[in-house]
């Protein structure tokens, strides 16, 4: 289905849907961005560890933080 397909047929929803319509799109493009964050955050997490444990990264004690 095309973007002008959707279009069309959202706009024979009836006003309240046609309303409500565009809040839950950009809720679901929060979802993605969400579970875009969260994977970026992962592999960064994954790649500090690792320069942590090779010893490429000293690190600051906590009483420091």
């Amino acid at each position: 289905m095309t973007v002008e397909q959707v279009e069309a047929e959202a706009l024979k929803l009836p006003g309240q849907a046609r309303a409500d319509l565009p809040g839950r799109l950009m809720h679901s493009l929060t979802d993605v961005a969400d579970r875009g964050m969260a994977e970026a955050w992962a592999r960064k997490a994954v790649r500090r560890d690792d320069e942590m444990e090779s010893g490429s990264e000293a690190g600051v004690p906590a009483a420091e933080v």
